[in-house]
C-alpha cells in the first residue's frame, strides 16, 4: 500500500524547511547534524532519510551542491581566497581541492570558462 498523501506532504514540507535552513547557513564550517537537530525535534539520521527519499540526495550532498553553486556565483567577481573565507573553508587550498573533487574542474579554470561557470550557476540542484 502506498504512503498517505498527508505523509508525503509532510515530508515535502520538511525538505523545504531543511533547504531553507541550509540556504541561511551556507558555510562549510558548520555541523550539519547540530544545525538540523537544533531546528527539528527529530534525529539528523531520520531527517536525512526523509530528505533523501524526496530529493535522492543526502543533506550533506545537497549542502555541498549549494556551496558549489554559491562559489560559482562568487567566482564571477571574487578570487578563490575570498570565496574560501566567505564559505568557511580553513584555507584556499582546501577549498580548491574540495571544489575540484565535486565539479572535476578547478575554480580558477572555471572562472576563465565563463559559459561553463554560468551553467553551474543556473543549474537546478534537484
Amino acid at each position: 500500500m502506498g504512503r498517505k498523501k498527508s505523509s508525503i506532504i509532510r515530508d515535502i514540507e520538511l525538505r523545504d524547511k531543511v533547504v531553507e535552513i541550509l540556504l541561511q547557513n551556507l558555510r562549510k564550517d558548520i555541523s550539519l547534524c547540530n544545525l538540523i537537530e537544533d531546528n527539528f525535534n527529530l534525529s539528523y539520521k531520520h531527517i536525512n532519510k526523509i530528505f533523501k527519499r524526496i530529493t535522492q540526495l543526502t543533506i550533506f550532498e545537497y549542502h555541498n551542491r549549494l556551496l558549489v553553486k554559491h562559489a560559482c556565483y562568487l567566482l564571477k567577481n571574487y578570487d578563490c581566497f575570498y570565496i574560501s573565507l566567505e564559505l568557511g573553508f580553513s584555507d584556499e587550498s582546501y577549498f580548491c581541492n574540495w571544489f575540484k573533487k565535486i565539479t572535476s574542474i578547478t575554480p580558477s579554470l572555471l572562472k576563465i570558462k565563463k559559459h561553463i561557470l554560468q551553467e553551474y550557476i543556473t543549474k537546478e540542484i534537484i
